[in-house]
């Protein structure tokens, strides 16, 4: 692998059918690969190792980028996977998480009302069923 931050040399790839089936291939031109230099400016690799989630990334650490025009790469350290998004893209992606975060905490506060207003309604209704007993047992004994 490359030494985190300096630039490298990737082949463009590109999806045909081959076969029947659709692969990722390398674009050619005269016959060799185009290649292109993936110049970052900024590469950095996180801090904290990838949990058991990931499956087989597990305790690898990730590889991120800010490559030119605007994209961000991630990708698993001693990894070819590769993973890139435009940056306004991952603005909107968390944006969206914020204001679904936002909504799932007022869902639960609507929670534990309704459910405050049941235990009240349900002890009324215990409370309204004993003084009716409290009436029969009365009128009986009289």
């Amino acid at each position: 692998m490359n030494e985190i931050g300096k630039p490298r040399t990737v082949i463009a790839k590109t999806v045909e059918v081959v076969g029947g089936k659709r692969k990722i291939v390398p674009k050619m031109e005269d016959g060799k690969p185009v290649t292109r230099v993936e110049n970052a400016k900024v590469w950095r690799v996180t801090r904290k190792e990838l949990d058991g989630s990931f499956g087989r990334d597990r305790g690898r650490k990730l590889v991120v980028g800010f490559v030119a025009p605007d994209l961000l790469v991630l990708y698993p350290k001693g990894t070819r996977q590769k993973v890139s998004f435009p940056i306004d893209e991952i603005y909107r992606t968390a944006l969206w998480r914020k204001a679904n975060i936002t909504h799932m905490a007022e869902m639960r506060e609507r929670k534990v009302k309704r459910q405050e207003q049941r235990n009240r309604r349900r002890l009324d209704a215990q409370e309204r069923r004993f003084k009716i007993n409290i009436r029969k047992a009365n009128a009986q004994a009289v």
